[in-house]
């Protein structure tokens, strides 16, 4: 999920019913008895009548094979970051995590001179979604 979640940062986890979920959110999940995933929820399809998600990390080429309601966990609601922490649920912690679904095909923060060039941005984006702990 890098470059919106790094190795390191802790999560919170609400649980939530699978009809809640929406594109953009990122949801934890379990995939086969021991592995757990996070990653950004990126299509809802309703499939022989049963509720079916397609997710996908930010940084990842492909979607995840398609995830079945019962193996939901729950959503990410917070990420505390090196003594910071963003709400992903309300405001800006939204509006920012949609960004990130609506760009995450091109995968901007690849090309290096976009880099550079949001850094500015992104230090004025901190001030609104992070808050210290």
């Amino acid at each position: 999920m890098h470059p919106f979640i790094r190795g390191g940062d802790v999560l919170l986890v609400e649980p939530v019913a699978p009809a809640q979920l929406r594109p953009g959110e990122i949801v934890l999940y379990h995939r086969g008895r021991t592995s757990h995933v996070v990653h950004r929820l990126v299509r809802r399809v309703e499939k022989d009548g049963q509720l079916v998600f397609i997710a996908k990390g930010d940084n990842a080429v492909g979607a995840d094979a398609p995830i079945l309601a019962e193996q939901v966990l729950g959503r990410v609601v917070e990420i505390h970051m090196d003594g910071h922490c963003m709400r992903l649920d309300t405001g800006p912690g939204r509006l920012l995590g949609l960004l990130v679904y609506r760009l995450s095909p091109w995968k901007p923060w690849r090309y290096s001179w976009l880099k550079r060039l949001g850094r500015l941005p992104w230090r004025c984006v901190q001030r609104f979604t992070w808050r210290k702990t």
